[in-house]
């Protein structure tokens, strides 16, 4: 059996020793000692593999694709929250979300109008997505005022 460890002061999940071995307590104390540079083992919670695993390796997991984290209250693994992104980032989103569609008409209305096609559809379209950039941008300034 693989022992985990999770130490709750500094939210570091990490370790596993084969519990089968005769020097199984020191190699633990070891470890937390030399590796973790934490001389206090009383510090460290086992935990199971299974949400070893999930703290280690679930990084995009989870009910937000956040991952997990241990519930202080009831000590279980849970979903990690949302990530929050920040002012700049969210802006940053919805500009390259809005540049993207523009870059793609713009491409089809070069070809329209080289091919001497009604353009129409591309410049109602071009009012749609420069409204809806500007009600996003707006709403995200809103958000954050």
């Amino acid at each position: 059996m693989i022992k985990a460890l999770f130490n709750p002061t500094t939210g570091v999940y990490r370790c596993s020793v084969d519990t089968n071995t005769e020097n199984y307590q020191e190699q633990m104390e070891d470890i937390v000692k030399n590796v973790f540079r934490d001389n206090k083992i009383d510090d460290w919670i086992d935990i199971s593999d299974e949400d070893y695993h999930k703290y280690l390796l679930g990084t995009f997991g989870g009910d937000n694709g956040t991952g997990y984290i241990r519930d202080i209250e009831s000590g279980q693994c849970i979903s990690a929250p949302p990530r929050t992104y920040s002012f700049d980032e969210q802006i940053n989103q919805i500009q390259a979300k809005y540049m993207n569609q523009l870059e793609i008409l713009r491409e089809e209305f070069i070809d329209a109008t080289l091919k001497n096609e009604d353009t129409t559809s591309h410049k109602a379209r071009y009012s749609a997505i420069i409204e809806n950039s500007n009600a996003e941008f707006i709403e995200c300034i809103n958000q954050n005022a």
